[in-house]
């Protein structure tokens, strides 16, 4: 199964509530998101790690997503 630690790093990035970040996997699981996926656009696509502009912002997902991973 597909962890998305993507969407749980840019949630807690965001500081969003855990129940929401959970949501927010369980609505990657059922469209079958990339597992890159940060977040789903009003249209039903997904946003994904690689799309991200920023590269501080990058930086810091990086860090968490590691950070998870330990």
């Amino acid at each position: 199964m597909k962890d998305y630690e993507y969407i749980r790093a840019w949630g807690m990035m965001l500081h969003s509530y855990p129940y929401y970040i959970e949501g927010e996997v369980e609505k990657a699981r059922r469209d079958g998101a990339p597992e890159t996926a940060i977040y789903r656009h009003d249209d039903g696509t997904w946003a994904t790690f690689e799309g991200i502009r920023r590269e501080d912002t990058k930086e810091t997902i990086r860090a968490l997503v590691r950070d998870m991973e330990k």
